[in-house]
C-alpha cells in the first residue's frame, strides 16, 4: 500500500503545546514534524540538516518534545500515533471496499457471465463458420487444381462429355459431396465423382431428371476395364 499522504492534525492540542514557544520555534517545530511525518524516526544528523544554522538556536528547546528509539533515533510520539492511527483505519477502510467490491462483482457476474456466453457463443458460431468455409474453399480450390491440370485425363473427359461445362459442374460437384457424411479423400474419387456429375448432366449444365441420389460407375470411360482398374489401383485417371 502506498503512503498515506494524510493524517489528523489537532489544532487545539498544537496550540496548548506551542504555548510557549516562539514563532521561530514553531517554525523550526513544524519542520522537524514534517520531516518524521515523511522520513519516520531522525538522527541528529537529519535533525541538523532540517534545521541548518537555527539547530544551535532551537534545539536546545525543541529535543524535549522527542523521545528516543532503541536505535538513538528522535521522533513525537503523538506525530507516530496520529499517523499509524490513520494508516491502521485506511487499511480498513481498504478491507472493507475489497468486500463490498466482491458482494457487487458477484451479483453482477452472474448477469454478465449470461451474457456474454451468449454473445461468444454467437460469436464463436460465426468464427467457426468463416472458418469452416475458407478450409473448403482452398481445399476446393487445391483439388480443381490437380484435376484440372491433368491435361488427358481434361481432354478424355471433353471427349466423353461434349458440350458440358466440365467447371461449373465441378463446382456443384463439389458442394455437394463435400457437405456429405463421407466426403471422397483422394483426387481419383473426385475424378470418379466429377466423371459420374456430368454424365447425369444436361449439355446445358443442368441436372439431368435421374438426379445425383443414385451414382453408377463409368465403365467405358477410359476404357472398358476402366472401373475396374480403377479401383484396384492399376489405372490413373
Amino acid at each position: 500500500m502506498a503512503k498515506d499522504p494524510a493524517m489528523l492534525w489537532y489544532w487545539s492540542d498544537w496550540n496548548s503545546g506551542t504555548t510557549t514557544l516562539s514563532r521561530f520555534l514553531k517554525g523550526c517545530y513544524m519542520d522537524l514534524l514534517h520531516a518524521q511525518f515523511n522520513s519516520g524516526h531522525l538522527t541528529l544528523e537529519e535533525i541538523k540538516t532540517v534545521l541548518g544554522a537555527d539547530f544551535s538556536a532551537s534545539w536546545d528547546v525543541l529535543f524535549r518534545k522527542f523521545e528516543q528509539d532503541k536505535q538513538g533515533k528522535f521522533y513525537n510520539i503523538r506525530l507516530e500515533f496520529e499517523q499509524r492511527r490513520r494508516q491502521a483505519y485506511t487499511k480498513s477502510r481498504h478491507k472493507n471496499l475489497r468486500k463490498s467490491n466482491k458482494k457487487i462483482l458477484k451479483k453482477s457476474s452472474s448477469h454478465m457471465e449470461s451474457d456474454m456466453a451468449s454473445h461468444m457463443d454467437a460469436h464463436m458460431e460465426n468464427e467457426n463458420i468463416n472458418i469452416n468455409n475458407n478450409v473448403l474453399k482452398n481445399k476446393k480450390e487445391s483439388i480443381k487444381k490437380e484435376i484440372f491440370g491433368d491435361e488427358l485425363y481434361m481432354e478424355s473427359l471433353a471427349m466423353t462429355h461434349k458440350g458440358k461445362d466440365a467447371t461449373q459442374a465441378f463446382d456443384e460437384c463439389f458442394i455437394h459431396h463435400a457437405n456429405a457424411p463421407n466426403p471422397p479423400t483422394e483426387i481419383s474419387e473426385w475424378k470418379q465423382k466429377l466423371n459420374t456429375w456430368l454424365i447425369n448432366t444436361k449439355a446445358n449444365g443442368s441436372k439431368s431428371d435421374k438426379g445425383t441420389s443414385t451414382e453408377t460407375r463409368p465403365k467405358t470411360f477410359g476404357g472398358a476395364n476402366y472401373g475396374a482398374g480403377l479401383r484396384k489401383g492399376r489405372v490413373k485417371p
